[in-house]
């Protein structure tokens, strides 16, 4: 079987050891890895399944098992029997299979709203966040829709760590100040990237959840120094101005610095490495210094900055009707 994956480092940070396109053969005549004695070679694990299960993998479209083959970082295939079950078979380096298996699994306890026992302190591919009980709704959309789309966007898996929040079993009444655990699994920047559109979200629904308790930010580990955490508060009228029109300056912002922005409240929150935390929040300075009049930028040192020299009666034309023309180029 020849299958090619295409992957995007920016929103996974998967190692690029892994090629994006593969070739394997399609024999299934073992459950044993064909290189197990290299964990970064190419093998084949199989899992068999019931019928039901296997349309739950399967999800709508093949929708599911394209997040569990993002998250996992491995193929994934599912493969009728004889005997009207099927087998999945997981294909990739023997870690990523592992993953793949496990992914699975978790997957079959929430949707048959089974007790999910995992410890994140145990894993390194998972991370968590609080969630107020009172906005679980707000978080997880109509059906789980919000958190299909978190997942697509950020390649990882989503599950409440409470069996009954999230699935199919009856919610906790009258107990609005509860909180709920939010597992996230998967590659370590789209967990980041997850956690703090999450935050963003909840703090728009209950103001001061997060900003008024680091405590419960959950942001300490920094991954070797990939994913160190800088925050910069702004004024309202600042927030809305580098938020732009349905958040396209902070897209900007993100893409041109390389680093993970969102905002909490008020606040930016710029995490990544310390160069990509640098030209974040540089870039976003300059850019609120921009809304008060001159940006003065000291391009001594600085290798993120080319200056070109304009005739100044060319600047109207060269940035266009309120700046239509450069906010076309930024694009």
């Amino acid at each position: 079987m020849s299958r090619s994956r295409s992957r995007t480092p920016a929103s996974s940070g998967r190692s690029a050891s892994r090629s994006s396109s593969r070739s394997r053969s399609k024999s299934r005549s073992s459950s044993v890895s064909s290189a197990a004695s290299d964990p970064g070679a190419e093998g084949l694990s199989v899992i068999k399944v019931q019928s039901d299960e296997a349309a739950l993998v399967l999800g709508r479209g093949g929708s599911t098992k394209r997040k569990l083959e993002n998250a996992a970082d491995c193929d994934i295939e599912l493969v009728n029997t004889e005997n009207g079950d099927s087998n999945v078979e997981l294909r990739g380096p023997a870690r990523n299979r592992e993953l793949g298996r496990d992914y699975i699994c978790f997957l079959l306890l929430n949707k048959k709203n089974e007790p999910l026992k995992l410890n994140p302190e145990d894993r390194e591919d998972c991370s968590w966040i609080d969630v107020p009980q009172d906005t679980i709704g707000y978080v997880t959309g109509r059906e789980r829709s919000t958190l299909h789309a978190l997942e697509e966007e950020t390649e990882t898996l989503m599950f409440f760590q409470d069996k009954d929040i999230g699935g199919s079993g009856p919610r906790v009444r009258g107990q609005q100040d509860e909180i709920e655990k939010l597992i996230i699994l998967g590659p370590t920047r789209g967990r980041r990237i997850a956690q703090l559109k999450l935050m963003s979200a909840i703090e728009s629904k209950s103001p001061g959840f997060f900003l008024d308790h680091r405590n419960r930010w959950n942001l300490d580990d920094t991954y070797g120094g990939k994913l160190g955490l800088t925050t910069v508060k702004m004024t309202e009228a600042q927030f809305t101005y580098a938020l732009g029109r349905r958040g396209a300056t902070r897209k900007k912002l993100e893409r041109a610095s390389g680093a993970i922005i969102e905002y909490i409240g008020y606040t930016a929150f710029i995490s990544g490495t310390k160069a990509e935390r640098r030209r974040g929040r540089d870039y976003l300075n300059f850019l609120l210094d921009q809304r008060e009049g001159e940006v003065n930028v000291n391009l001594d040192g600085r290798e993120d900055v080319t200056a070109v020299e304009t005739p100044e009666e060319y600047i109207g034309f060269i940035t266009g009707h309120k700046g239509s023309e450069l906010r076309s180029i930024e694009e």
